[in-house]
């Protein structure tokens, strides 16, 4: 065992990585036996899922300490009823968990408060927002892996066709410019639209609510002290401005529209405008597909507040509180949640740092030049009210798409959709 430790020690200090998990070399001395953890990470498919478990296996090469890597469902809702499970139980079975951006909430009494163990400068290198959406109260539950924001793709191709010189910076211009540019194409492509968005009733027209609510001023529907945080009227605005776009710049569909079926009319060729995520961008960028190399991102629009808002996606890591190995976890945690996995996962995988120097990486940026318009959306980020709904924010999240889906599809009116979302809101957050 003393020569597998020296030979650690020898490594480490040959590749200079003595403190890649910000923890010293002190933390192999006092922990030279091997250990087991049990990851509840991706679900097994797929380039992220590949991408983590070699991370895995190279932290176990070089700590000496074995992971095992539990595979959980792919669907979101199916994984959070699994954890709840060995929550309910108190489960040391699994000592770490990949976790959505709108749980601390709920799990937060599950995990391990990271304040002890993480310095005020490791925590100053990420993006500050995010991690606020995983603090609850005073406790540090989990440390973002990466980070997803709402943004606009365009069409450069169709801008300079139609005269624009770059991508509309305010709803009103999207607006517009789509309508123009639509009218234009459709004499070629009968199935042409000006904009595609994420309209089915379902968290993702959550995402986009929020985004337009914050544009108008309008509120973040739960304030810190539970109660609705909701201008009624300025929401009213932003809901029928979105409702002018059906049957207009936006197919009839696209209240039936999630994240893919938007894609698809995107990447077909058949839209001026997309709202999505930035997984869009790579898919764009494919052999096959018929935006390659003929479009531009860029943050979403502004709204009559003057502001340009994103809501925030992405993953967490987090440490069971439950787990035998707390100290064993948190480093394999900080190594997963750390900057030079940060780095490797946006050049192989695409997907944006939470760290803020990554942004200033040259081969970082010049493989991901869409991680422009992500720093600069980052700026307006909007989190989702998990923490302050707790676990009531799937109610509360249901209640702002049921009424919201409401008003696109006509079934009620902007104005009277937003009372009573407001008057349920109220009467979730006070069962709380």
């Amino acid at each position: 065992m003393e020569r597998n430790l020296g030979s650690v020690l020898r490594f480490l200090l040959r590749a200079g990585v003595g403190l890649w998990v910000g923890l010293g070399l002190g933390f192999w001395a006092t922990h030279a036996h091997t250990v087991t953890l049990r990851l509840a990470g991706e679900s097994g498919v797929g380039a992220g899922a590949d991408f983590l478990d070699a991370r895995v296996q190279e932290w176990s090469r070089r700590s000496g300490h074995r992971v095992e890597s539990i595979q959980m469902p792919n669907s979101s809702s199916e994984r959070l009823a699994l954890y709840q499970q060995y929550w309910a139980s108190a489960s040391p079975q699994i000592d770490l968990y990949l976790i959505d951006v709108i749980w601390p909430g709920v799990a937060s009494p599950h995990l391990l408060d990271l304040t002890p163990h993480v310095t005020d400068d490791e925590l100053a290198a990420y993006e500050p927002r995010l991690l606020e959406a995983n603090r609850v109260g005073t406790k540090l539950v989990a440390l973002p892996l990466w980070s997803d924001v709402g943004l606009l793709y365009a069409r450069r191709d169709l801008l300079e066709k139609y005269g624009f010189e770059r991508a509309p910076e305010t709803w009103e211009e999207l607006t517009s410019w789509a309508a123009i540019i639509q009218d234009g194409e459709r004499e070629s492509d009968a199935a042409f639209h000006g904009f595609v968005w994420q309209g089915a009733r379902y968290e993702g027209l959550t995402c986009n609510a929020l985004e337009w609510f914050a544009s108008f001023g309008a509120g973040t529907l739960v304030a810190p002290d539970h109660s609705v945080d909701l201008h009624a009227d300025r929401a009213a605005a932003a809901v029928a401005m979105a409702r002018g776009w059906v049957g207009g710049i936006s197919p009839r569909g696209v209240t039936a529209h999630m994240e893919e079926e938007a894609r698809q009319i995107w990447q077909g060729g058949h839209a001026a405008f997309l709202r999505s995520w930035p997984y869009v961008y790579a898919l764009s960028q494919a052999l096959e597909s018929r935006v390659r190399e003929r479009f531009l991102v860029a943050p979403l629009p502004r709204g009559p507040d003057g502001r340009s808002a994103a809501t925030l996606g992405g993953a967490q890591l987090a440490v069971s509180a439950y787990s035998e190995h707390p100290d064993v976890a948190v480093a394999l945690l900080k190594f997963l949640a750390g900057n030079e996995v940060a780095r490797a996962r946006a050049l192989e995988l695409g997907q944006p740092p939470a760290f803020t120097a990554l942004y200033e990486d040259t081969e970082v940026m010049e493989v991901n030049p869409h991680f422009a318009a992500v720093a600069r959306a980052m700026h307006g980020i909007v989190v989702r009210p998990s923490v302050a709904a707790g676990p009531r924010y799937n109610e509360v999240s249901n209640a702002v798409y049921t009424s919201i889906h409401a008003a696109l599809t006509g079934t009620l009116q902007p104005d009277e959709a937003m009372r009573r979302m407001s008057a349920r809101l109220r009467r979730v957050l006070g069962r709380r």
